[in-house]
């Protein structure tokens, strides 16, 4: 079987191979987790001299673009009777609410962007292609084949939204605490300090997993947890680099400061 002849069985027995397709997705997580403990993704602090690279602004917004576009066309095809329910509709809001964030908000006011390192094109194709799949799977799965063993009164949505709330709340202050930090004179990088930053080098990466821990305990969907999956598989090796970089840099970094999960790792 060529690959024209896979993806044309894909696409017409979709539903009966959607579970696979998960399956493999997560077995790429895996590889991309062990890899980027070998390889730093050539992005920020990590990246080196290269022709191929465009503004961050514009890189932020085609990597994450796909959540933007796909995510509502799922949603639109989706079963009606799905499309219709409390749970599907709060969980389209509070994804888009994160993306509308991340993807416009955050590139177009992120300031002093002279200072930001360019990206690599190469980064921004995987990223798109991750943020293709992710959302592809969360969707499909939510909108169109019903995968969801959550419920708007079940207290695992309530135990979840409340997590992406207090998530995604970590994650913009430390971001806005970073952005802050290297606008501030002298070298670019500085000690963060205050916070969850007195417990680990990273409380945006923790944030995040947080946030989308809540998401998938919310949704109860494999693909909710695929995307918890692979948030894990790329932050949690940038945040040991990034704790390691700390170390390295300031003499005297607090010896109890972990690197993403407070008092753990």
């Amino acid at each position: 079987m060529g690959l024209s002849d896979l993806v044309y069985y894909i696409i017409h027995h979709e539903r009966e191979v959607f579970s696979q397709l998960e399956l493999a997705w997560a077995g790429v997580a895996a590889l991309a987790f062990i890899a980027l403990f070998v390889i730093k993704a050539p992005y920020g602090r990590y990246m080196e001299s290269s022709s191929f690279t465009i503004s961050p602004s514009l890189g932020w917004f085609i990597m994450e673009s796909p959540t933007l576009f796909l995510m509502p066309y799922l949603y639109y095809i989706g079963d009606p009777v799905l499309t219709s329910a409390p749970l599907q509709r709060i969980l389209l809001v509070l994804f888009l609410v994160h993306y509308v964030n991340r993807t416009v908000l955050q590139p177009l006011f992120h300031p002093n962007k002279n200072a930001v390192t360019p990206m690599h094109i190469l980064v921004v194709a995987l990223a798109f292609i991750f943020q293709l799949g992710n959302t592809y799977f969360i969707g499909r799965g939510l909108f169109t084949f019903g995968n969801t063993a959550s419920d708007v009164n079940s207290p695992f949505f309530f135990i979840g939204v409340t997590l992406f709330v207090i998530g995604m709340v970590i994650n913009l202050w430390a971001d806005r605490h970073l952005r802050w930090l290297r606008n501030q004179p002298g070298d670019r990088y500085k000690l963060p300090r205050g916070g969850l930053f007195d417990y680990i080098s990273c409380p945006n990466y923790f944030g995040e997993t947080v946030e989308w821990c809540g998401y998938a305990l919310a949704a109860g969907s494999t693909g909710a947890w695929l995307f918890e999956l692979w948030t894990v598989a790329n932050l949690l090796p940038r945040a040991i680099s990034h704790h390691k970089f700390y170390r390295q840099k300031f003499k005297g970094y607090p010896p109890n400061r972990k690197a993403m999960i407070p008092f753990l790792l």
